[in-house]
């Protein structure tokens, strides 16, 4: 009975930890109240420094058609696999769909005259006319809205992040992207991986000239590359029609092997209905990444911004900040610009507690360990990474001796907790914290080991996992 009791304890000490997650995240990034939007954004907003939309997107009660989308900075390249009336598989492409917000619109392609995979290619039939217009609106990273006319008929589908394979992805290289060769423009392969896992669609032509594509649904990575079986998929419907995936046929015609030299080499060798051939491909680059500013601290930061009852002051590299009394938890900055920009810059910041104390809130589990006793230490040790923030925080030294009235944010995370007798809450819920914020700028916040990221241009949050990955919490 002891010991089940223990294990009880672990877990709710667990529980209430999580749920103190968010005000480890404030007071651990003190800076990032500097460097916050003014006010969240509560739309989405695609991230223009990376590559995040990146994938392979479809509806997911229509399997057998999908659209790899390539997402580089400000441009995105889109290839819809699809079907023609009789049923044969066609593709279309919107080479140029530039970002806005949450969205993309570009022209639809279609391309003929090319030839097959297993032959020597040759361009000079090739044949490219606009089809129609494509829309794309995500609501977040993983759903959305695809708006499209082709050949004069519209249509609208709902699409989703396609998920193939789960759990914590492998530090090595990420190949996912669009791949072929740029003395070879008019086919491709679209690359999409997940934990150990590649999909692989080829959009290319047969023996004809026709549009043709095939896909590789399951090339599991092993060292520096994959290989797995090609499939032709046939009598799917178009897009313009309702799905009807009855007489859908999906029939191996091959095998595919990927091998990469580094991130962005390889080769693709394959065997397609009896005839095989090799071809060496290459990352396809079509957008450059967004100008990051000056990294060195500037006096942008302005005393005048400072949330009332904030006391602050710059010296160079180092800032200093303290309260008057104690005061709400600052919804607005004094370093962040009047709009937030995608500036391509990340930030970690490490914490360094000198003294930490939290009243208002008193935990009634004898036997256990006080979750909110514990958080001056993990304050010492907890990390958060900024995306995009303003140059103006580069490699900047805060020291801090502020007191927050928190009970506002700490209602819903222990609201469960106090009705079940767990905690008893005397408000206001008061935190006080001194101590120094360092800052340093990093090549990438997934791989700089913070305990939290923050992207200060959409407002997102996420949570590391036990297993190394990182968790969206909006």
């Amino acid at each position: 009975m002891q010991k089940e009791t223990l294990s009880f304890g672990e877990n709710l000490h667990r529980a209430a930890t999580t749920c103190l997650s968010g005000l480890l995240n404030l007071l651990a990034a003190l800076a990032f109240l500097l460097a916050a939007p003014a006010t969240a954004s509560a739309s989405f907003a695609i991230d223009t420094s990376g590559t995040s939309m990146t994938g392979l997107w479809g509806n997911q009660n229509e399997s057998g058609w999908g659209t790899a989308i390539t997402h580089e900075y400000e441009m995105i390249f889109v290839t819809i696999y699809t079907y023609d009336a009789s049923g044969n598989p066609v593709w279309y492409v919107a080479s140029s769909c530039p970002v806005s917000a949450d969205r993309c619109a570009g022209t639809l392609y279609s391309v003929k005259g090319g030839s097959s995979l297993t032959d020597p290619w040759n361009g000079a039939n090739k044949v490219v006319a606009e089809a129609g217009t494509l829309n794309l609106v995500f609501t977040d990273a993983n759903t959305g809205t695809m708006t499209y006319t082709i050949n004069g008929v519209s249509g609208s589908k709902a699409i989703t992040r396609q998920i193939f394979a789960t759990g914590a992805t492998p530090s090595a290289s990420d190949y996912s992207g669009l791949w072929g060769i740029a003395s070879e423009s008019g086919w491709g392969i679209a690359l999409t991986r997940q934990v150990d896992m590649t999909f692989a669609t080829i959009y290319t032509y047969d023996g004809n000239g026709n549009p043709k594509w095939y896909v590789a649904s399951s090339c599991p990575m092993a060292a520096n590359g994959c290989s797995g079986t090609l499939y032709s998929v046939t009598g799917g419907s178009p897009l313009t029609t309702t799905w009807n995936g009855a007489n859908k046929v999906v029939t191996g015609v091959g095998t595919l092997n990927l091998a990469f030299a580094d991130a962005n080499t390889g080769s693709m060798t394959f065997t397609l209905n009896g005839m095989s051939n090799s071809k060496a491909i290459s990352r396809q680059i079509f957008a450059n990444p967004p100008v990051i500013p000056s990294a060195s601290a500037s006096s942008a930061c302005s005393s005048t911004t400072a949330p009332a009852g904030m006391n602050y002051s710059q010296s160079g590299n180092t800032i200093s900040i303290s309260t008057t009394g104690c005061i709400p938890v600052p919804t607005s900055g004094v370093c962040n610009p009047s709009t937030p920009q995608a500036t391509g810059i990340n930030v970690l910041t490490t914490s360094t507690v000198s003294s930490f104390s939290m009243t208002g809130i008193a935990f009634n589990m004898p036997g256990i360990t006080d979750p909110f006793s514990s958080l001056g230490s993990a304050l010492n040790t907890a990390k958060q990474c900024i995306v995009n923030a303003p140059a103006e925080l580069s490699n900047m030294n805060i020291n801090y001796n502020v007191c927050y009235d928190v009970t506002s944010q700490m209602a819903s995370s222990v609201s469960a907790m106090q009705s079940t007798g767990m905690i008893t809450v005397t408000s206001p819920i008061v935190t006080r914290a001194q101590g120094a914020v360092t800052m340093q700028t990093v090549a990438d916040c997934a791989t700089s080991g913070a305990d939290t990221i923050t992207d200060a241009f959409t407002g997102k949050v996420s949570v590391k996992q036990p297993d190394g990955s990182y968790l969206k919490l909006n």
